[in-house]
């Protein structure tokens, strides 16, 4: 995949690169002065390209157009164009040629020094050319004095034109990446922050490129951490309240069947009656003991998810039609009554009956043991979509909001004494309704308290 990050340095390289041609081309342009170059021909190029092509051509006219043309060959190459016989005297000239006699060996030897010397830079300098031929059966020379030509050109300092063109790419470079860069350090010092351990540190997320993906998740590492720090916290607090709630559960019925057995053995002489009312009152708590063991031990496991669920196909409001014709004869001890408000649809889920049964026990017993006397259970049922919603509603003493929203925490109740229980139920129901794929709520208003259970139906 093309990267976007890779395409935007691309784009910023040929960008710069566009930059550092223009500014060396400036720094050349401020550093220009002028020089003229002068073109000269050699012997060779001179007698094989023009001489030896104007020789032929005067010998194809006649000779009253023979000046004529040299000067048209003059105005055309300028040079200056004359014929000479043997003894040097012209035959034909150009318009500007020389008139006088010439001696033909001091133009040859003048021809072959300025050959060995020829420079382009050395100003205006003028080269004379012979080439022998015959014309009008008459040996002859073609002599031309050639002018050299100077042409101007501008030529900068090399040295300024690379400085420049660095400099321009370094401050285009520079200008288009402090952005990335600036970015880059940000998230440098926020990990650096996150850490030392302070995870409310986020580091910036510009951008729709790699950078502005890994702040995005870099923030949301740090987001996780706190979590995981304030979670850590609180299973430290847990684990000590763990700790002080099993200790204070199981040293008080404890304490009592020790005082009832040494009562006992202190008492030899007691009656029947009374043994069998301490040894019941003993016993009473010792089942408390054994209750509060095993729900410790099924919290525990379901925790570590060592219990495997069976789950089946089910009726939800059949469960709860059973369960609750099994409550009322406690309910009616505890001066508690139970009605039911179930829908007509039977609520199909797939999930593990014995699970389902111990979360709907630990909820009545929860509502039968904390409920305000004489008082009505009322539990009813409605389909919301793919969801079975179940409600137990009863009067209850008010609650805090804070203790309310921990009231499915582990050994929280709805008491501040937690006399009349351990706590560990309502953490049992949350995480069975959660084991389900379900959730748990509890809300009150006005002393009536609302559990509110919601569980995914079965999809047929």
């Amino acid at each position: 995949m093309w990267s976007r990050l890779r395409t935007r340095m691309i784009v910023v390289f040929l960008i710069s690169l566009a930059a550092m041609l223009v500014g060396g081309s400036i720094g050349e342009q401020l550093t220009f002065r002028e020089k003229r170059y002068y073109y000269y021909p050699e012997e060779e190029e001179m007698t094989a390209l023009f001489l030896s092509r104007y020789a032929r051509e005067m010998t194809q006219i006649r000779a009253a157009k023979r000046n004529e043309r040299l000067n048209s060959l003059e105005q055309t190459g300028r040079m200056r164009l004359r014929v000479l016989d043997q003894e040097g005297n012209p035959l034909y000239r150009s318009v500007h040629a020389s008139k006088r006699r010439e001696n033909i060996h001091t133009l040859l030897f003048q021809m072959k020094r300025q050959s060995d010397d020829l420079n382009t830079s050395g100003g205006v300098r003028n080269l004379t050319f012979v080439y022998p031929f015959y014309l009008d059966q008459q040996p002859v020379y073609l002599v031309a004095d050639w002018i050299g030509s100077g042409k101007p050109v501008d030529q900068g300092n090399p040295l300024m034109s690379f400085c420049s063109a660095i400099l321009s790419f370094w401050l285009v470079f520079h200008l288009l990446t402090k952005g990335k860069l600036r970015q880059i350090a940000a998230m440098s010092r926020g990990v650096r922050e996150i850490a030392q351990g302070r995870w409310e540190t986020r580091v910036p997320e510009t951008g729709d490129d790699e950078l502005g993906i890994l702040g995005r998740h870099i923030n949301e590492m740090a987001r996780k951490l706190k979590e995981s720090r304030e979670k850590e916290k609180r299973l430290d607090a847990q684990r000590n309240e763990l700790i002080t709630s099993i200790s204070h559960d199981l040293r008080t019925p404890l304490t009592s069947i020790i005082g009832y057995l040494l009562w006992m053995r202190d008492h030899p002489d007691m009656s029947e009656a009374e043994v069998r009312r301490y040894a019941g009152i003993g016993l009473s708590k010792a089942q408390s003991m054994k209750r509060l063991i095993e729900d410790l031990f099924d919290y525990a496991k379901w925790t570590h998810h060592q219990a495997p669920i069976r789950k089946t196909r089910l009726f939800f409001n059949r469960l709860i039609e059973q369960l609750a014709e099994e409550t009322i004869p406690l309910a009616e001890r505890e001066q508690m009554s139970i009605r039911l408000d179930l829908c007509e649809d039977p609520l199909e889920l797939d999930g593990d009956p014995d699970l389902l049964v111990r979360m709907l026990e630990n909820v009545f017993h929860n509502a039968l043991h904390h409920g305000s006397r004489p008082g009505e259970i009322v539990v009813s049922t409605a389909r919301e979509g793919d969801t079975a919603v179940l409600k137990v509603t009863n009067m209850a003493d008010p609650l805090p909001k804070e203790r309310l929203s921990r009231l499915f925490d582990l050994f929280v109740t709805g008491e501040q004494s937690r006399l009349r229980g351990s706590g560990v139920g309502l953490a049992i129901v949350r995480m069975i309704a959660e084991m389900h794929g379900g959730n748990v709520t509890a809300t009150q208003d006005r002393g009536m308290l609302m559990i509110r259970f919601r569980l995914p139906l079965l999809h047929q």
